[in-house]
């Protein structure tokens, strides 16, 4: 009984450890991805509704410092079709919220935190397909297509 209560003892230290987690096929912070470098955690493309263009290409690049925290920062690109204009490029940070509008337990990357005057919002749809919102993080009411779908996985 002795060494019994020694050896758990000894062991309860350890408990709490556990190795770093593999996230298809690798490991983050492998040699590939030094360690603190931002991950990409997806990028997404589509061809969304343009009120005086035929639509405006979307690519959206999001990136997370590890997979523990709801926030990273973001890449979005946006080429405006049949326009003779050089693609509009914007990155800063996105946060996750816990709800919206419609469901309390939906999932929305909101792009831009510091600045809710500037933000856009995406419904996680599944892990697939973004939403596009509108600035009351509601769906957009129309019959055009304001999704995004995954094109890359990290």
């Amino acid at each position: 009984m002795k060494h019994l209560l020694l050896s758990l003892f000894l062991l309860t230290p350890l408990i709490g450890c556990s190795p770093k987690p593999v996230v298809n096929g690798s490991l983050y912070n492998s040699p590939g991805s030094p360690q603190g470098a931002p991950m990409l955690l997806g990028l997404f493309k589509g061809v969304l509704p343009c009120a005086d263009c035929p639509g405006i290409e979307t690519e959206l690049s999001l990136y997370h410092a590890n997979i523990y925290t709801d926030e990273g920062t973001y890449r979005l690109k946006l080429t405006y079709l049949d326009r003779n204009v050089k693609p509009l490029v914007t990155e800063g940070d996105w946060t996750m919220l816990r709800g919206d509008a419609d469901d309390e337990n939906a999932s929305v990357y909101q792009l831009d935190p510091d600045h809710p005057d500037k933000s856009l919002y995406y419904l996680r749809v599944n892990s697939n397909e973004l939403l596009q919102l509108d600035k009351d993080e509601k769906k957009i009411d129309s019959g055009l297509n304001f999704k995004l779908q995954r094109v890359l996985n990290p």
